[in-house]
């Protein structure tokens, strides 16, 4: 005996056109990229660290590059040189599904 499918009352096809699937694909692709760089960018306040995340905020993350924006110059220099590889770190581990190539500081 063959198994059928729930709700099916067998005067319909089954088959659906891809013209119809796939935006309805791609409105759940956009809404779940949107849900986890929301996530990456609320999680840099907490690998940050309180006194770093009040002088520098995440703005956007594009192309696996999370861009920081800083207060100052020197910031800039100090985060870049020193902390960079432990905020890189932190954020890898943080979020170990999504492939982080480098943070941007910028001026703003």
């Amino acid at each position: 005996m063959k198994r059928v499918q729930r709700n099916y009352d067998g005067s319909r096809p089954t088959a659906q056109l891809l013209k119809n699937l796939i935006p309805k694909i791609m409105d759940q692709l956009d809404q779940k990229l949107r849900e986890d760089h929301k996530g990456i960018l609320d999680g840099w306040s907490k690998i940050a660290g309180p006194k770093i995340s009040q002088m520098a905020k995440a703005v956007s993350f594009e192309n696996h590059r999370l861009i920081v924006k800083v207060e100052s110059s020197t910031l800039l220099e100090f985060l870049d040189l020193y902390e960079k590889k432990r905020l890189l770190g932190g954020m890898r581990k943080q979020f170990p599904r999504v492939a982080f190539k480098n943070i941007i500081f910028r001026i703003g």
